[in-house]
């Protein structure tokens, strides 16, 4: 079906007039008027378009973006289809003649619906696809993880339990030459470092876990805390196999990095409460070229922002054959709108800086590009937050009236 202008046009009519805007004109040589204190009903005349105002004209420009992306949509559904043999032979090539990059982006959606099986698929399809660089988020870590939030998949942080089954018994117990268990009796004397209360006893704390000397067995029950590696990364999962690390292997991706989003967090001080169950995951990259250096961004939220999860930048720098440095941004972005208008800003700073460096460090005579993928969470209806990424032509200027997005802009500068 072909559509018209005239005729989006006069679709875009009745969706204003239900919003209660004021009357839009036509464009493409009709003119459609709109009651809007009646049943907000669209109809042509020949009369001449008049210009319309700068709302009018923006969303018109929407309007006829979201149509051609249906359309795009479409087309693209047929051809995977019909499967032409064009399209085909396209994705079997390799990474395509010198001087050129294949790229992509995936979710894993972490552990859901049985892990194993679908990262057999998984590595079929990344295989099959030949990128260079497959940017990856949603990753957590295999078999007996214990998140130190906890939930319904996780244990309680202030269990022995917490600690996973991986702990060893000359360090569970922490025994006593006298037998006991590590426990201590004398409910007059104050618990010692590494000792917390359970039942009025002195107890020790859980393998990876930390307590003050001082709590008061007479008092009620006191729990341990995470001792966190200096880099904010939870030492409870350092003998554990993160996603990303099989996948890359069965994939036949040499290289590889990932970084959890709360130990990013943990790093820069960040005071923030994190969800149960979602304490760690990462975002990460697999390459077929070497990584030769990498920074981050972490995102924790806000204390009043409606995602709880933590975020993380990374940025590896690739050294990619035949093309030279290329920074890539692998990011998983909140699914919070305005969590999006605050952050965006920063991320493209944070960009912009690296561009800054990498030219002078990298660049020898050259431009270092740069890729921002992964898992925006972008919404159909709500751009505002990657038009400042990208500048788009005819986008809404940051600090425009009608950009939902102006106040955290001005705010994250």
């Amino acid at each position: 079906m072909r559509v018209t202008n005239a005729a989006v046009w006069c679709a875009a009519c009745a969706l204003l007039a239900s919003s209660s805007f004021s009357p839009v004109p036509a464009v493409a040589g009709a003119s459609a008027e709109v009651d809007n204190a009646g049943s907000g009903s669209c109809t042509e005349s020949a009369e001449p378009a008049t210009t319309p105002t700068a709302r009018e004209a923006y969303l018109f420009r929407k309007l006829q973006a979201a149509t051609e992306e249906v359309r795009r949509q479409v087309q693209l559904r047929h051809r995977q289809v019909s499967g032409s043999c064009s399209d085909r032979a396209g994705l079997q090539q390799l990474a395509g003649p010198p001087q050129t990059l294949r790229v992509g982006t995936y979710n894993l959606w972490n552990l859901n619906n049985n892990w194993p099986m679908r990262q057999r698929g998984i590595q079929s399809m990344l295989s099959y696809l030949k990128a260079d660089i497959i940017a990856v988020q949603e990753i957590r870590w295999l078999a007996a993880q214990q998140w130190p939030a906890g939930d319904d998949e996780a244990g309680d942080s202030g269990d022995s339990a917490a600690a996973g089954d991986d702990v060893d018994s000359e360090d569970a117990g922490k025994s006593d030459s006298d037998g006991t268990d590590g426990t201590d009796d004398a409910s007059d004397k104050p618990c010692e470092e590494d000792q917390h209360v359970a039942e009025h006893k002195c107890a020790p704390c859980p393998k990876f876990e930390h307590n003050a000397a001082g709590d008061d067995p007479a008092g009620d029950d006191t729990s341990c805390t995470v001792k966190y590696n200096v880099d904010g990364s939870d030492p409870r999962l350092d003998g554990r196999e993160a996603q990303l690390i099989g996948l890359a292997i069965g994939s036949g991706y040499e290289h590889h990095v990932f970084r959890s989003a709360a130990a990013a967090a943990r790093s820069v001080g960040a005071n923030w409460t994190a969800p149960g169950g979602f304490d760690e995951e990462a975002v990460g990259l697999v390459s077929r070229h070497p990584i030769v250096d990498t920074k981050e961004l972490p995102l924790p939220p806000p204390w009043d922002a409606p995602d709880r999860n933590p975020r993380v930048i990374l940025a590896p720098l690739v050294n990619v054959s035949g093309v030279g440095p290329v920074r890539v941004l692998s990011s998983h972005l909140s699914y919070e709108k305005m969590e999006q208008c605050r952050t965006v800003p920063l991320v493209r700073a944070f960009a912009d800086k690296l561009w800054v460096d990498d030219q002078a460090e990298f660049g020898t005579g050259r431009v270092v590009p740069q890729l921002i993928m992964g898992d925006l969470n972008t919404y159909f209806d709500f751009e505002w937050p990657f038009e400042f990424l990208t500048e788009p032509e005819g986008h809404l200027p940051p600090s425009h009236q009608l950009n939902p997005c102006r106040e955290q802009f001005a705010a994250s500068g």
